[in-house]
């Protein structure tokens, strides 16, 4: 995912089954990686992760000094399996946003002339890192985001200049083909920009941004398409002041809802949750107006199973900005507040948000040093809200500038994966990614309690699983690696089938009633 803001530069209870995991007593866990890759390009804008475990990142990437698009793939060790570069696009070219589907890798973003004018580029990559396609819209400007769905249709989404700037979403299919686009042109025909998209399970596409509204400067905007492109409809948040509401990210949870955070004006910038129903009405807003009454910037979100909502960004006391962290309950109530600032006490700040499962937190960011450079940090929290661990990356020797996070994702089975940025010189900044180990002991935990109080009996299906729930419910299935294979809404009374290979498979539902886990087995 694209982070648009860096605090760094205002100056400048997932279930998985895991034998291996079990049986390998070499892997260590703990707040220090596993390993750390650097790289020499520019900066990374966002990573993600295959059921393997070998990590894509795209962003501003350098190849004989030349910048251009591409990404950077490492296998589970953290070596470099291979770089996909692409410099004959433009004079310049950036990833904003990568997205790993069935055994390709799409990139959103753009191309850039020296004259400043933007084409919208998105860009498939197979496994070997050879390009299958690339999509390129001279009409628009810019792509900040990539999802795929289950039919394996591609959705972009950003911003075009057709009559001013404009909303823009595309769908693509598997060829890189367009299949159609949709532009949406706020009320006040002025600066309109898609950053977040996210899809659910009958392929509608939920697109958050800001447009500009009339008289009340930018406004969250959610526009809700079906799979034919048709705008199903369009929610706007002005908050208190009618000044400056700009929509970071947004996503679903298990039953539909949706999320969104960003940065919303009141006295001065201040952190916003809002959470919608599928048909675009409006639940809660929760608000943090931090004690220093400035800039408190929301950047990041995850939502767990219960529909607990985590925000991250920082915000800012009478003396210093804060790493913050702030769980709100799925009815808008804030839980608590996580404030940090850092081992230093100069401050720091939260830019990417993971959820590690049975309430732990992982929040990417950084703090500054006693010299006020920006080092890299990764903080795991607690269900409770409470430390327990910090890691902060020494970068030796010391920086002559600022590191920063740009990115955090985790995989199947508890890996965190951390992208940043690091100033090795004047103007010169690499990339690094590093891998935090996911703790034996949380896979050897649910194994234990599956076999101890769940049936152990195995429900048996011919060629796939089939679902017909009595109740709306989200639904996980793992395979005997612990690799994520469906992930799914489910809604009361329809009938699902996915077919599988022979195997055994593990389920984890997730509805009002609480988590079930079920084994099955797929002949």
């Amino acid at each position: 995912m694209k982070r648009f803001f860096s605090i760094f530069h205002f100056q400048s209870s997932i279930f998985l089954f895991a034998t291996c995991y079990l049986l390998n007593s070499t892997l260590s866990y703990s707040q220090t990686p596993e390993w750390v890759y650097q790289h020499e390009s520019p900066y990374p804008n966002a990573i993600a992760v295959d059921s393997a475990g070998n990590t894509y990142t795209t962003g501003c990437i350098a190849l004989n000094d030349t910048n251009g698009l591409g990404v950077i793939a490492l296998n589970v060790e953290g070596t470099l399996r291979w770089l996909s570069f692409n410099d004959t696009l433009a004079n310049w070219a950036y990833g904003n946003d990568i997205s790993y589907n069935s055994r390709r890798i799409y990139v959103a973003g753009y191309a850039q002339f020296l004259g400043g004018n933007m084409d919208l580029i998105v860009l498939c990559v197979d496994t070997s890192g050879h390009t299958e396609w690339i999509y390129r819209d001279t009409s628009a400007f810019e792509a900040n985001a990539v999802a795929v769905s289950q039919s394996h249709y591609v959705y972009a989404a950003g911003f075009t200049r057709i009559s001013s700037l404009d909303i823009i979403v595309l769908k693509l299919d598997s060829l890189g083909n367009e299949v159609w686009r949709y532009v949406y042109d706020g009320p006040a025909g002025s600066y309109d920009e898609a950053t977040s998209i996210a899809i659910d399970k009958n392929e509608n596409i939920y697109v958050g941004g800001y447009s500009t509204g009339g008289g009340t400067s930018t406004d969250f905007t959610v526009i809700k398409l079906d799979s034919a492109g048709n705008e199903r409809w369009v929610y706007r948040y002005d908050g208190p002041a009618s000044y400056r509401d700009e929509l970071k990210v947004l996503v679903l949870d298990s039953l539909g809802n949706i999320y969104m955070t960003g940065w919303s004006w009141g006295i001065d910038w201040d952190f916003c949750v809002v959470k919608i129903d599928t048909a675009g009405e409006e639940k809660w807003v929760y608000r943090y107006n931090g004690q220093a009454n400035i800039a408190d910037n929301s950047e990041d979100l995850v939502v767990d199973d219960s529909g607990n909502v985590y925000v991250g960004g920082a915000s800012c006391d009478d003396t210093v900005i804060l790493f913050t962290v702030i769980k709100v309950d799925s009815s808008g109530q804030e839980w608590w507040r996580y404030l940090s600032a850092g081992p230093w006490g100069k401050g720091g700040g939260v830019v990417s948000l993971v959820f590690g499962g049975q309430g732990v937190i992982y929040a990417g960011g950084g703090f500054w040093n006693l010299a006020y450079r920006g080092q890299i940090a990764l903080v795991k929290l607690s269900s409770a809200g409470e430390s327990l661990w910090t890691y902060v990356y020494p970068h030796q020797p010391v920086s002559p500038g600022t590191d920063c996070t740009r990115d955090v994702v985790i995989d199947a089975v508890g890996n965190v994966y951390l992208a940043g940025q690091i100033n090795v010189s004047t103007w010169d900044d690499d990339i690094v990614v590093m891998k935090f180990a996911s703790p034996p002991g949380g896979a050897k935990e649910v194994v234990c309690n599956i076999t101890m109080n769940k049936n152990p009996k195995a429900t048996i299906f011919k060629g796939g699983i089939e679902f017909l729930p009595e109740e709306n419910c989200g639904v996980r299935v793992y395979d005997a690696t612990g690799r994520l294979v469906v992930d799914q809404t489910l809604c009361k009374g329809s009938k699902y089938f996915h077919p599988l290979p022979s195997g055994v498979y593990f389920l984890r539902f997730n509805s009002e009633c609480g988590l079930e886990c079920k084994k099955v087995v797929v002949y």
